[in-house]
């Protein structure tokens, strides 16, 4: 017999059929084979297809579900009703929220602004002095005289030192904050900043 035809007519028997076949001595080593491979096919998928406890587990599983979201419906609806009842009173609080202020930095540093910074160092140091200022930007800083608020302007540094014929080389800078030609607080480049009429006077108090 053919493998072939075997394995048609094993596919046929019952499974008592198929004992019996494996137990008798009529195959050979490969009608064995195919009979035990049979027997195999038939286990794994008897073991795949879910049996009465598995469906009856799932339906309790549902109901249970069910009921439970039943029972819940209450809760659900008092919760909704009080996050509604909560809407109103959120409302005023949002608008009461002060609109944040854009500060009002002005207009930039004028070339008279610059002038001026040159003419009271040139007053401190003479008139032989080369001036270089680095490009504006703007700013806020703490009033050195007025805690808790800001001064806003325009920041920006200058750099200045002795030139020829001078034989001095004294390179110095500090910081500016300034609005179109009027210059507002002044600093040591990582120093505290101070108001400009307060170090003008000091300066020409010293010079004095």
């Amino acid at each position: 017999m053919s493998d072939n035809t075997l394995i048609s007519r094993i596919r046929k028997l019952t499974p008592e059929q198929l004992d019996a076949e494996l137990a008798s001595h009529e195959h050979n080593d490969i009608g064995r084979h195919i009979i035990l491979q049979e027997m195999t096919r038939r286990a794994v998928a008897e073991a795949a297809r879910p049996n009465w406890i598995a469906w009856a587990g799932l339906f309790i599983a549902v109901v249970a579900a069910i009921l439970a979201g039943i029972s819940a419906l209450p809760e659900i609806r008092s919760w909704f009703r009080e996050a509604t009842s909560d809407q109103p009173s959120l409302a005023p609080a949002a608008q009461a929220t002060p609109p944040v202020s854009t500060p009002d930095y002005g207009l930039r540093p004028t070339e008279a602004c610059r002038q001026a910074i040159q003419a009271h160092y040139h007053r401190v140091f003479g008139p032989n002095l080369a001036f270089q200022f680095d490009e504006a930007t703007e700013a806020a800083i703490d009033d050195p005289e007025k805690p808790g608020l800001k001064v806003s302007g325009w920041l920006f540094e200058a750099r200045w030192n002795f030139k020829a014929p001078a034989k001095s080389n004294f390179p110095m800078a500090a910081q500016f904050l300034a609005r179109a030609d009027s210059v507002i607080l002044t600093a040591s480049v990582g120093g505290p900043f101070e108001r400009w009429e307060t170090k003008v006077a000091k300066d020409e108090g010293q010079k004095q």
